[in-house]
């Protein structure tokens, strides 16, 4: 899990500090999708992707791949969530700029994941038999 240190922002409270958030969720088991999304104060978007039990690096690279399920929200009209407007004509634009940005942050955590990777690469996991 990546983070930063939010002392800054507790020693200053007026320190700029990001306006949106990047979610990950690489979790496969029982049929869970691969999700990835964005969640701002006024909007949350996620999408999802048919997740895969033992994945790959390379399967968590979504850059040309349409996810199989979207959703859109705008947490200042409807905070429940009960609403998604991912098919809402009206919301193109908006759904354009957030997966735009998710994309963008996509490859980014990923070139992170694999650059780390061949500084420390993972150790096989020992089978127990018993």
């Amino acid at each position: 899990m990546e983070g930063r240190s939010l002392r800054p922002l507790v020693e200053n409270p007026s320190t700029v500090w990001r306006d949106s958030l990047f979610l990950e969720s690489l979790f496969t088991l029982r049929d869970t999708p691969f999700q990835e999304g964005i969640r701002t104060d006024r909007w949350k978007y996620i999408r999802m992707y048919d997740g895969v039990i033992n994945f790959k690096e390379s399967d968590h690279d979504f850059r040309g791949r349409a996810p199989e399920f979207e959703m859109l929200f705008d947490l200042h009209t409807d905070p429940t969530e009960h609403h998604n407007l991912a098919q809402d004509p009206a919301h193109a634009t908006t759904l354009a700029q957030f997966r735009a940005q998710t994309a963008a942050e996509s490859e980014a955590i990923n070139a992170r994941r694999t650059a780390f990777m061949k500084t420390s690469p993972p150790a096989p996991r020992e089978s127990k038999s018993r």
